[in-house]
């Protein structure tokens, strides 16, 4: 029964019905000093009889609540369903049961959650069904707070992208770990680990993970017998991966694990490890030296496999390396490095520095400025590399031009002195001669004609001869009609025929067409050359030109020119025409793809050896 309120409310003292109980009665005192709001109510929900407490409770006087049905008492989006609810209690109640619910009620214009209990009561003659109210508002407060809490715990712990385990440990006989089982984890675990919640919850770490390290065990056990956390890195020979891990004891027994994965921080610190390593083995392989500055320049750090100056590292640093630098050289360095430190720019210097043995070395330094995420400069690094045998060599290749283009420049004067003096004396005599021989002819004395024109024919054949030989030296014709064996023939005949020593020659040359044509060139100049260097220069009285083609795959021409001449040094030729014609010789085979080599001590003769591939090679220098 709903029932309606009263339309007029019944006119009766303060308290209805505990107000007619004997002052001393023990439920009259309960009802009036009860800190909880009590609230008698007939079967049909009309509200008998409130106490003190209901008046603040609900922020009415006693003699708006009396009269009542109770279903006002609650807010008004709620009345309907708890007029049920008050019929269930109140059946359950007549038939001997207490009723416990919560439920809201309005308290003015709050609305305040309580805690009822339901139960009848006879008092002063009457059955009422009584309610307790307590109120709960601090409660829920702690509960909403507290189911808050667990929501985010909850989300914390699902989203986390660290991995999480509760584990319990699991005792041997004398009470030392032996192995932990898995009591709860989260989503990330199970990223990281690639097992499922399934395949680990209630499980043991070695039933799980057969193949790991027993490690894992004793660390974990330490955690859980001394009570103190601990963080370290471990590497999961199961997983294969690094792991950063951060374990503590979460009570007797029991502890937790939190771990993320490192393995591409672990890769990339080997990387970074592996190549430092690899620099320093290539700093002390090299004989540059590494060097790096702070962002205003001075020299913080020196790398090298050798000390180089001999001064000791700590008197360099700073601006302490000016010291070794040559002092014609120092205004330039020190003007350059103060220039690219003020630019931010590249730095690049060639100077001297002085070696541990006195000797100033010809260095080339190179740096660059190394800069923070912000534009700054953090510090510079650079290398100085000894350039000191490259000059020599460039030195070196700038005389051998120099000489070359001089020899080009005497054998064209001695062409051309040969030409004018020599061709031009013979061509004045032969002209002179016809000339006298056409007189002789027209005055009729023929004997004496005859021996003029016998004179020219002689000129004739000097003027030949000689233009014979000079065509030899630019160029052998026996050459082109029967080859390097043919030339080289004519070549040993022909000075035969004009000097004294013996000149021997063995070819073994047996089919030439494999030979390329500047292989013969350079051959025949390099013996031509030779023989020249051996009658001319060495006083030799006996020479032996061998010239033979050897190997049956990869073949190879091989030269070989020896005399019993005065000898040299080689590395130190006395004349430096020999400086010279050694230079020719050496860089003609290599032109062809070939090497050279030669063999001399005063005194002991000379031997020149030369060696070539049959087909000219690409790139000039062969490996041979």
């Amino acid at each position: 029964m709903t029932g309606k309120p009263l339309q007029k409310r019944v006119q009766a003292p303060h308290r209805i019905v505990v107000d007619g109980l004997p002052r001393g009665d023990a439920y009259r005192s309960f009802f009036l000093n009860s800190p909880n709001t009590v609230v008698l109510v007939r079967p049909d929900g009309t509200v008998l009889d409130v106490n003190p407490a209901a008046e603040k409770l609900f922020r009415k006087p006693a003699a708006k609540l009396i009269g009542l049905h109770q279903r006002f008492l609650h807010p008004e989006w709620d009345r309907h369903l708890e007029s049920m609810r008050f019929r269930r209690h109140a059946d359950s109640c007549l038939h001997g049961q207490s009723v416990r619910s919560e439920t809201y009620v309005a308290s003015g214009r709050r609305e305040i959650p309580v805690e009822i209990i339901t139960q009848i009561v006879k008092v002063n003659g009457q059955t009422c069904v009584q309610g307790i109210f307590r109120d709960i508002s601090d409660s829920y407060k702690i509960q909403k707070s507290l189911t808050a809490s667990i929501k985010r715990y909850h989300s914390l712990f699902n989203c986390m992208t660290e991995a999480f385990a509760l584990h319990e440990a699991i005792m041997d006989s004398h009470g030392r770990p032996r192995d932990y089982r898995f009591i709860e984890i989260n989503p990330a675990f199970e990223k990281h680990t690639g097992v499922s919640r399934k395949q680990l919850l209630g499980k043991t770490f070695r039933q799980v993970f057969k193949r790991e390290d027993p490690l894992w065990v004793r660390i974990y056990g330490d955690v859980v017998l001394t009570g103190k956390p601990i963080a370290f890195e471990h590497y999961s020979v199961y997983l294969k991966r690094y792991f950063q891990v951060f374990a503590y004891s979460t009570g007797p027994g029991q502890f937790a694990s939190v771990f993320s994965d490192i393995t591409e921080r672990r890769e990339a610190e080997n990387a970074l490890r592996y190549n430092e390593e690899r620099l320093r083995a290539l700093v002390e392989a090299s004989s540059q030296i590494l060097w790096s500055t702070d962002s205003r320049g001075y020299l913080k750090q020196i790398h090298t496999s050798v000390p180089f100056s001999g001064i000791p590292i700590k008197k360099l640093l700073g601006l302490g390396w000016i010291q070794v630098v040559h002092p014609d050289d120092r205004p330039k360095v020190i003007h350059a490095w103060r220039r690219c430190v003020k630019e931010r720019s590249l730095y690049l210097c060639e100077y001297r520095l002085r070696r541990s043995d006195g000797e100033y070395r010809y260095m080339l330094s190179r740096g660059v400025p190394i800069f923070t995420p912000e534009g700054r400069v953090k510090e510079w690094i650079g290398v100085c590399t000894d350039v000191t045998d490259q000059k020599r060599l460039e030195h070196e290749r700038r005389r051998f031009s120099e000489l070359m283009m001089r020899a080009r420049e005497e054998e064209k004067r001695q062409l051309s002195s040969l030409l004018h003096d020599e061709m031009g004396s013979w061509t004045v005599s032969l002209s002179s001669a016809l000339v006298l021989a056409e007189g002789s002819v027209r005055a009729g004395r023929t004997r004496e004609a005859l021996s003029t024109l016998g004179r020219a024919r002689r000129l004739i054949k000097t003027m030949a001869s000689q233009s014979r030989a000079l065509s030899v030296d630019l160029r052998p014709p026996a050459m082109d009609i029967s080859g390097l064996s043919g030339a080289l023939s004519d070549l040993v005949s022909r000075l035969r025929a004009v000097v004294k020593p013996d000149i021997k020659l063995k070819l073994c040359l047996p089919d030439e067409r494999e030979i390329d044509g500047w292989v013969k060139i350079v051959a025949y100049r390099i013996v031509q050359e030779a023989l020249t260097n051996a009658l001319k220069y060495a006083n030799a009285r006996s020479v032996s030109v061998s010239a033979n083609i050897t190997g049956e795959t990869g073949k190879l021409l091989r030269l070989r020119i020896a005399d019993d001449g005065r000898g040299f040094d080689v590395q130190k030729p006395r004349l430096r025409r020999d400086s010279l014609g050694l230079r020719i010789m050496k860089n003609e085979a290599e032109s062809a793809g070939g090497i050279w080599a030669v063999e001399s001590a005063p005194g002991k003769g000379t031997v020149i050896w030369a060696q070539f591939p049959l087909g000219r090679r690409n790139g000039g220098k062969n490996a041979y």
